[in-house]
């Protein structure tokens, strides 16, 4: 039979994957070039040593499910469009839909509408999955509902290295959020199931978390609910970013490992109580289904349940299971379900990682056989028991050494892809937190399990799981006190994590064929132990440390609305000018920060604030308390007495960051840029701090911006009366546009080419103010906005300076 062989349905995994990235809606070279590799894998995998029939049933197999890859994405990319311009051209809508699951959040829940439609006169109009928030918990799971509320659109990102929710919400096929104004009057449940087996697991979930919150501190609480309740609304941000820093951030979600070890310990104690095979698999299986559907059916839940099911039926029908077909399998069954599940970083990590467990298996099968040297004839003598149970003890550390230092191996250029940075010594931490998953895992759903009928032992068994967290913070905080802990790689080059896994492959291939190497003369140096080591660690590190070089460039953030702008010289040299919003929270921490990173920016040299609103400085003041390094800071001498000045230069100080106060005519020098003061003055005056505001002018390669802050046209005359303005290319438009800035006099004598605003779309000021926008125009500026595209990049390539939105 042709699937059989475990080899061809891996076969028409990969085709059906390569037909997905040719089909996406804008293929690029990361996505075209990996799926032209993959159709030769299964072309050359056609063609090795299979009789001619087998060959041609296969070819014609895996044509088709390349071409059945490329069709759903097709047509999947299609109807999401579709329905996305349908909901967007309404503002407020009433839908109809059935309700199939709710998450606890902080303050709210979140409901997941399913098979919704447009309530019309007219033929229903076929909307799909959407989301809404809910005050209360009174709609069961099943129930279907009629829903009114105003439609709002996912954002994609607005900068480098910022959260795509578009894409996030999109690549799980949700279509849009509702949000309910008048509260209970806007939902009407028209029916409700018989049975309320989901509804019975959500209840299940609330005692859970329930018993957590009343008997555990909030950090223990938070971590347990999410690992055992698959809930994450009591997580502590702090708590979240230091596990993910430390790289054992899967333990923060409900993953395949937890799925495994829920299924297989039911299994072996059925099997313990000499229960049969078949009673035991289902027994097992119904238990995951039930824990994964009560922690949100994620990606690694469905992959481990697919391949879990595959395991069960080797058992049952006494058959050998391999992991490398039930892998496939799940890849087929979830990318025929939806194809853009392909793009999930919940995806990418789960089966890289359960690949990488396969592959070990594969390739060191002599090491993980390794005899242990406990003889009997040995226990007589003290001295030799001890010395083997030594030899034996640090021979499983080597072995788990080993196998967390392969593990790394396939999952740390996903962490810099995703992240921009990864954990070094991560895989010394998995060594300790791996054997004692189970144990927190397993005592954290029994105790909320049996807490109502034996409350003693339950508690005894939370203070279990709570001295293995104390034992994680314990390891966390050794692994930060070594150099290096935490490598800033930026997002890498597609090219070079391309390149990195095609030589992990062959890495493969040489591993499993190196012994016919030895015995071909021509060949035998590709048998030499240490030689692909080697290249596989210069690829790895060059994936991680290589990158183009710096490009000079000025880039304006979309931080809603205030200002946010870096500079850089091209030659390690930074800026910041400003770096805050009064209408975002967190901006630090959401926008400035993940910039910084993905651009790889280890420091900021000078940090200049123009004047000390909120909306200039509250995303500094977070950098600042993160401790973000930042060598300088740039202060107005006129506004050295203000409050909010004093306090920043306070904060600054206590982390290390050097603070100068600077008048008209201080400079700038960078390799490749200058920049001067031109206000204000030491003594200046003006009726608030928005008319003390510093501005800048730069001057780099024949192109010249100008940079403005808050100024007002009172100031901009100033400014001109004192002769100190010259025509620039571009401007840093004052004030997010404001109609008292920007006035015509000022315009004219400037004239700058281009315009940049910096605004959120939505504001109470209504900035960009029409009058502000009609001056900019009658100059002839060309204007870019912030609200309007997101963040501005003005690059110096190629001899001159590019504008690119």
């Amino acid at each position: 039979m042709i699937l059989e062989n475990k080899h061809h349905i891996c076969l028409l995994a990969a085709a059906l994957t390569a037909g997905i990235l040719l089909a996406g809606e804008h293929p690029s070279v990361q996505h075209v070039f990996p799926a032209v590799l993959l159709l030769f894998a299964c072309a050359a995998g056609v063609y090795k040593k299979h009789p001619s029939r087998e060959q041609i049933v296969m070819l014609f197999l895996v044509t088709g499910f390349c071409l059945l890859g490329a069709g759903i994405t097709r047509q999947h990319l299609t109807s999401y469009t579709g329905r996305q311009k349908i909901i967007s051209s309404t503002a407020q809508v009433t839908l109809c839909g059935t309700v199939t699951g709710k998450e606890i959040k902080s303050d709210s829940y979140l409901y997941h509408l399913k098979q919704t439609y447009l309530n019309t006169d007219q033929t229903p109009v076929f909307l799909g999955h959407i989301i809404f928030s809910n005050e209360t918990d009174v709609i069961p799971i099943g129930a279907k509902i009629k829903i009114t509320g105003k439609v709002q659109c996912f954002s994609p990102a607005r900068n480098d290295g910022n959260f795509d929710f578009a894409d996030y919400y999109q690549q799980q096929n949700i279509l849009c959020r509702l949000r309910v104004e008048n509260g209970e009057d806007a939902i009407q449940i028209k029916k409700i199931p018989v049975l309320l087996c989901r509804e019975q697991l959500y209840r299940l979930q609330k005692h859970i978390v329930q018993i957590y919150t009343e008997q555990m501190n909030q950090r223990d609480a938070g971590i347990l609910c999410t690992l055992a309740a698959g809930t994450k609304s009591l997580l502590d941000p702090e708590i979240k970013q230091q596990y993910q820093e430390a790289g054992i951030s899967h333990l923060l979600s409900v993953s395949g490992l937890h799925i495994s070890i829920l299924g297989f310990s039911v299994y072996r104690f059925l099997r313990f109580l000499r229960r049969s095979y078949p009673c035991s698999a289902a027994v097992s299986t119904f238990c995951i289904f039930c824990f994964s559907y009560m922690s949100g059916f994620g990606i690694p839940a469905q992959r481990a349940i697919v391949m879990y099911l595959c395991m069960m039926g080797a058992q049952i029908f006494g058959r050998t299971y391999d992991g490398a077909h039930g892998l496939a399998l799940a890849a087929i069954l979830l990318l025929i379900t939806n194809p853009l599940t392909l793009y999930q970083t919940g995806f990418l990590f789960s089966f890289t990682a359960m690949l990488a467990i396969v592959q070990y298996s594969r390739l060191f099968p002599e090491q993980e056989d390794e005899k242990r040297t406990d003889h009997e004839g040995d226990r007589k003598s003290i001295n030799a028991w001890i010395k083997n149970s030594l030899r034996n003890r640090l021979t499983d550390l080597k072995k788990n050494l080993r196998f967390s230092l392969w593990l790394q191996l396939w999952i740390l250029p996903m962490t810099a892809w995703f992240y921009y940075e990864v954990p070094l010594y991560a895989m010394f931490l998995n060594l300790l937190i791996l054997p004692f998953s189970s144990w927190l895992l397993g005592g954290g759903l029994i105790a909320a399990l049996i807490y109502v009928w034996m409350p003693g032992i339950a508690g005894w068994i939370l203070v279990t799981c709570h001295a293995i967290l104390n034992l994680y913070d314990a390891g966390m905080r050794i692994l930060r006190l070594f150099p290096g802990n935490l490598l800033l790689t930026g997002q890498p080059e597609p090219f070079w994590i391309i390149t990195y896994y095609i030589v992990l492959a062959f890495f493969c291939l040489w591993k499993l064929y190196r012994k016919l190497f030895a015995h071909n003369k021509n060949m035998r140096w590709l048998s030499l132990k240490g030689l692909p080591y080697g290249i596989l660690g210069i690829f790895l590190a060059a994936t991680l440390l290589v990158h183009p070089a710096e490009t000079p460039g000025i880039f304006l953030l979309d931080v809603g609305q205030g200002d946010g702008i870096f500079l850089t010289d091209g030659h390690g040299g930074h800026i910041w000018i400003d770096g805050g919003s009064s209408s975002e929270a967190a901006v630090g921490t959401y926008r400035m920060l993940p910039f910084l990173k993905y651009h790889r920016v280890n420091a900021v040299d000078v940090w200049i604030v123009t004047h000390p609103d909120a909306d200039h400085i509250s995303g500094l003041e977070e950098l600042l308390e993160q401790g973000y390094p930042v060598h300088r800071l740039l202060l107005a001498k006129a506004l050295s007495e203000d409050s909010s000045c004093q306090k920043l230069a306070e904060l600054a100080k206590k982390q290390g960051t050097s603070v100068s106060y600077v008048d008209t005519g201080d400079t700038l020098h960078l390799k490749e840029m200058t920049l001067q003061c031109l206000y204000p003055d030491a003594d200046e005056t003006a009726a608030d701090c928005n008319g003390l505001s510093q501005v800048w002018e730069l001057r780099s390669h024949a192109f010249s911006m100008l940079f403005t802050g808050d100024l007002g046209e009172e100031q901009e005359k100033l400014l001109l009366k004192r002769q100190r303005l010259h025509p620039v290319t571009a401007l840093k438009v004052a004030h997010h546009g404001s109609r008292f800035s920007s006035c015509e006099e000022f315009l004219n004598y400037i004239h700058p080419k281009a315009a940049f605003i910096s605004s959120s779309a939505h504001n109470r000021y209504h900035h960009p103010s029409q009058e502000a926008l009609e001056r900019l125009e009658k100059e002839g500026c060309d204007i870019y906005c912030t609200k309007d595209c997101g963040q501005i990049s003005i690059l110096y390539r190629k001899g001159q300076w590019q504008i690119r939105q």
